[in-house]
Order: C-alpha cells, then sequence, then structure tokens
C-alpha cells in the first residue's frame, strides 16, 4: 500500500494514462483492420466493364453528352486513353456508360488534366444520361481537384446538400493519377494514389442502381485504363 494518497495519485495518473492510451491504440488497431478490409473489397470483385480505350472510336459501350470526348489515337496522342472536353452550352460534359449497373460498384481508372490551372477530375455514380437540359437529375459527383482545384470529394445531386469535400488534396496540371472509388450501399470511399482522401455515409441515399459517367467541368481530361466492377466478399 502506497503510505499516502499523495503518493498513490501520481501512480493512478500514470495507469490511467496508460488506459487511455491502451483504448487509443486499440481504436486505431480496428480503425486499420477495417480499413484494410475494404481496400481488399474494391481489389478482387467481379469486372463489370473494363476500357483502355487505345482505338480510334468510342465504341458503342459510350454515350456522349455536351463537349467533345475522342479517344487520344483519334486526336494523335502517344498515350492511349480518352479526352473530355465541354461543351459551349455547358461548362461540364459527360461521357456516359450505355449500361446501368445495379448494386454496389467500385470504379478504377488513372487521369490526368491538361488544363491551366489544374481542375476538375470528374465523374458519377448512380446518373441517368442525359442530365441536361435542366433540372439536373439524382447522382453522386465525384471531384478530384473540383471547385476550383480547392475541394476533393463526393456530393449529392440536384440539390448539393449532402457532401464530403476535404480541402488538403489539390492537383496539378499533366500529372496523372490513379483513382479507386466506390459506393457501398450508403457509404462512399475515393483513394488517390493510394491514399485515402475521402469516405461518407449518405443518411439519405439514393437508390443503388444508375449509369457511370466520365465529367469535366471547364477543364480537359484524359482519362484511361478504366475498371469497373463489383466489390468482393
Amino acid at each position: 500500500m502506497c503510505p499516502t494518497i499523495y503518493l498513490c495519485a501520481p501512480l493512478l495518473l500514470i495507469l490511467a494514462g496508460l488506459s487511455v492510451a491502451a483504448e487509443d491504440a486499440a481504436a486505431e488497431n480496428e480503425w486499420v483492420r477495417k480499413l484494410a478490409n475494404v481496400r481488399s473489397k474494391l481489389r478482387t470483385g467481379e469486372v463489370l466493364l473494363k476500357d483502355d480505350f487505345d482505338r480510334a472510336e468510342l465504341g458503342d459501350n459510350w454515350v456522349v453528352e455536351e463537349g467533345t470526348w475522342q479517344t487520344a489515337k483519334a486526336a494523335g496522342r502517344e498515350k492511349p486513353g480518352v479526352i473530355g472536353i465541354p461543351g459551349k452550352n455547358y461548362p461540364d460534359s459527360f461521357l456516359w456508360t450505355k449500361r446501368s449497373f445495379q448494386g454496389d460498384l467500385v470504379i478504377e481508372f488513372d487521369a490526368a488534366c491538361e488544363s491551366d490551372p489544374a481542375h476538375d477530375i470528374n465523374f458519377v455514380l448512380s446518373g441517368k444520361a442525359p442530365n441536361y437540359p435542366r433540372p439536373e437529375k439524382p447522382l453522386y459527383l465525384f471531384g478530384l481537384g473540383g471547385w476550383g482545384n480547392t475541394q476533393t470529394g463526393v456530393e449529392r445531386g440536384p440539390e448539393y446538400k449532402w457532401k464530403a469535400l476535404t480541402g488538403l488534396f489539390t492537383i496539378e496540371k499533366d500529372r496523372t493519377y490513379h483513382v479507386v472509388a466506390a459506393r457501398l450501399g450508403s457509404k462512399f470511399y475515393f483513394f488517390v494514389n493510394d491514399k485515402l482522401v475521402t469516405m461518407a455515409s449518405d443518411p439519405d441515399p439514393l437508390p443503388n442502381e444508375g449509369q457511370f459517367a466520365l465529367q469535366v467541368y471547364q477543364s480537359t481530361v484524359r482519362f484511361s485504363n478504366l475498371v469497373l466492377r463489383k466489390p468482393g466478399k
């Protein structure tokens, strides 16, 4: 026993501190475990659509809405991909899949913005083409370097009241970014160059179905190595 309470107090403080540290470490380990499980799901599911755009024509899987979309080969570029340029009537442009997807979806691609200054490497989940003329239809809009290269994240249209954005990630002109994003029910994940930049849960989610689109907003972007897949187990 401690001879006095004054001698016991420092020991109690030390023990309390150790207990809090242990709880924090346990919580951090659990978070790391859950994130590792999510990463595994995003890598291993069935491939639904794969396109490197290494050809002259866009092909039958795609529908252009506003602006100009052409393959890099058609544009005389050396590196393969598809290039999106905004239209004259609206500041943005969509390249929609003809196909609609049901249930959870994982998106993976590489992209580089050719605009100066760089901004807005965008894509859409759970949408429906055509999105114009307004009023816009419900969708989830992901933006990498969006909002004037001040925010990266996801928001729900057409009201755009629900959003999960971070100002800690911006993009550079002509730099290639590897994007992996997913909708898993009401949860959304957004990885860039293998780093988690945004995750969120929508309390009032849209139906888990719809078309996918690449999108640009007052920007010129080359997308390549696109893969859409189901999440793994």
